[in-house]
């Protein structure tokens, strides 16, 4: 039987917890529920955050499949005392959304109790050593003491017992010593001891590592944590050493501006007499050093900003980035309520979700109710939801000016930066490669020709240090209108970054109009760099050329139907179409009136020697004696 670590025997034990688990438990919720290897770290991070952690760790092992690897994520939340460890391992039950009072107000993300299984994925043992109310305590779950000969029972017939254990500060010391040393945890400032140390923390430590964690990609990891992070200032998570920046940072911060700093005037419906102010006592580097003197109010500080896309994502479920944070003495009081009590109504949907204000307000604080996380409706909130609105109408004109002046691509470009390269950008880079060596011939990707070895070495260096810069991967995008008809949809210029939409394309001239207009077109845009992928991913995934070819010819084939069928005529697909019909008169009849058609004019088809090709009528608003009043026009 293999040594226990000293990390899950140190201290005294003072009590045993009857865990009720069976392996069928852990293999349905576990292995069912929970198969990647990044969501059960995932799971720990959120465990953090519901225990109101400002700030949470990340630490694994360099090489996992060092016997003695491990993977660590220690919060400095509220810490877990005997009860809350007791508590923590019932299973399928979880006290968390019926808590009278939330770890700094944060809607609690677990309900099921389940989510520790997780853990089981990557870990035979699950460790945890908590401080709380000046005391340490620990538990240590070894999964591998389930009896896995009684596989088909979901109800226990033998609950696990492990110990819990009180833990004097040395011992607790010894316990973490291994992490605590270690240069990727200093770097995040973080204080476990002393005077300076918070007064709860926890450490959640995986152990006994198996098979799966193999599975585990640095750079995916980072990723899925990153996208899991919402933009709030009062949660941080670090990575090995390395601060991580939310997902949402990539859709681009347009400006942002300080309070009393950036802003010194407020537009309508803010209340008259507000001052900018500065604080000379506060460092420089705070930005409570400014603030807004506000008329019955007092003194506001804060920031806000203006992004080029919309704040919303998959972090929503731990927490908003957009909208409006309200802080009275350092707490947010309004976790769940972007809008402040404001109705969405007067706060324009596109652009609120790209607008983010942190303001502190403490003056509230003589109304706030008794469950502190709610405001008494009075003059005083109102002339607060008045300077919020008015910080609203002062960016909003910004987010407008940004739209108008944005480049062809870009939205789209952010898009895919803030996607894994490995599926947005490696599989082209070895497409490149594959064309350059001459084994493959593409569709969609323009490739540069090479005379010699050296550059064609030189360019795909360069496309490959371009994949992992995201943001310098797809610079643009343009409508091709020097390409064939029968030509694909889009092609990828992997020198330039551009991707190149093919205007004569019958899909891309049916909608020529949403492809060109800059408030519509996104979706198209990503149909377009879906279309390159496609033939990039089937390379990736070793198809053989013929069977993408195939593949591609019938892909292709569908969207010109659909186009044809779908009945919409844009201005540049009638010129097309009149364009492609002026050797054939029968067919330039047939065009035309298709053309007055798609005008608006009811038209007749007559044609014949002499004759004219049809008579377009429209009808006018008006009367004459009654009858619509008519404009006919022959098409000679």
């Amino acid at each position: 039987m293999a040594k226990e670590p000293i990390f899950a025997t140190i201290g005294n034990p003072t009590d045993n917890i009857d865990v009720r688990l069976s392996y069928k438990i852990v293999e349905l919720f576990s292995e069912g529920l929970y198969a990647s290897p990044n969501k059960a770290i995932e799971e720990l991070v959120a465990n953090s955050f519901d225990a109101g952690a400002l700030c949470v760790q990340v630490l694994h092992s360099a090489n996992l499949h060092d016997q003695n690897a491990s993977i660590v994520v220690i919060g400095d939340g509220e810490g877990m005392g005997i009860p809350d460890l007791k508590q923590h391992w019932l299973i399928g039950i979880s006290n968390k959304r019926r808590l009278s009072i939330l770890p700094r107000g944060r809607q609690q993300i677990g309900q099921f109790g389940i989510g520790k299984l997780a853990t089981y994925v990557l870990a035979e043992r699950l460790t945890h050593i908590s401080k709380r109310d000046g005391k340490y305590y620990s538990t240590s779950m070894d999964y591998s003491a389930i009896d896995k000969r009684v596989d088909k029972g979901v109800e226990p017939q033998i609950p696990i017992k492990i110990a819990l254990r009180e833990l004097t500060e040395a011992q607790t010391r010894e316990a973490v010593k291994l992490w605590v040393d270690a240069a990727a945890f200093k770097a995040s400032g973080m204080v476990l001891f002393g005077k300076t140390s918070p007064s709860s923390w926890t450490f959640a430590i995986m152990s006994s590592l198996k098979e799966k964690v193999h599975e585990i990609k640095p750079g995916v990891l980072e990723w899925v944590l990153r996208t899991a992070l919402p933009l709030r200032p009062d949660f941080k998570i670090w990575l090995n050493g390395k601060k991580l920046t939310p997902s949402k940072l990539n859709k681009g911060m347009i400006e942002k501006w300080v309070l009393g700093k950036d802003i010194t005037t407020l537009p309508k419906p803010a209340p008259k007499g507000i001052t900018a102010t500065e604080d000379k006592n506060v460092p420089k580097t705070s930005e409570h050093r400014f603030g807004l003197e506000v008329p019955d109010l007092g003194r506001v500080t804060g920031h806000t900003e203006a992004y080029k896309d919309l704040l919303t994502g998959k972090s929503d479920q731990i927490g908003r980035s957009h909208g409006v944070f309200v802080y009275i003495l350092g707490r947010l009081i309004n976790p769940d309520d972007g809008h402040f009590g404001i109705s969405p109504d007067e706060l324009r949907d596109g652009t609120f979700g790209r607008f983010r204000l942190v303001i502190n307000i403490d003056s509230l604080d003589k109304e706030l109710r008794s469950n502190r996380e709610s405001v008494r409706e009075g003059p005083l909130l109102e002339t607060a939801r008045d300077v919020v609105r008015a910080i609203f109408n002062f960016v909003r004109p910004h987010i407008d000016k940004h739209d108008d002046e944005e480049a062809p691509g870009a939205k789209l470009a952010r898009k895919l930066a803030a996607s894994p390269g490995s599926l947005a950008r490696q599989p082209i880079v070895e497409l490149a490669r594959a064309v350059i060596e001459g084994k493959f011939k593409s569709r969609y990707l323009i490739v540069p020709r090479h005379k010699s070895h050296e550059e064609r070495d030189a360019f795909i260096a360069s496309l490959e240090q371009r994949a992992g810069d995201p943001t310098k991967f797809v610079t643009g995008l343009t409508i091709d209108y020097d390409n064939a008809r029968e030509s694909g949809l889009a092609q990828f210029d992997t020198g330039s970054g551009v991707i190149r939409i093919n205007a004569w394309h019958p899909f891309v001239a049916t909608f020529h109009d949403e492809f060109s207009n800059k408030n519509s077109r996104q979706p198209l845009e990503l149909l377009a760099m879906a279309e390159v992928l496609a033939e990039a991913h089937l390379h990736a995934i070793g198809v053989k050329q013929e069977q993408i070819s195939d593949f591609l010819s019938l892909r292709d084939q569908l969207l010109r139907n659909l186009a044809n069928e779908s009945g919409r005529q844009s201005a540049f697909a009638v010129a097309m179409a009149l364009q492609n019909a002026r050797n054939n008169p029968d067919l330039l009849e047939e065009k035309l009136c298709a053309a007055f058609t798609s005008l608006g004019f009811e038209v007749t088809p007559i044609g014949g020697n002499g004759k004219p090709d049809g008579v377009a009528t429209a009808l006018i608003s008006g009367e004459a004696e009654g009858r619509p009043l008519q404009y006919n026009a022959n098409m000679r």
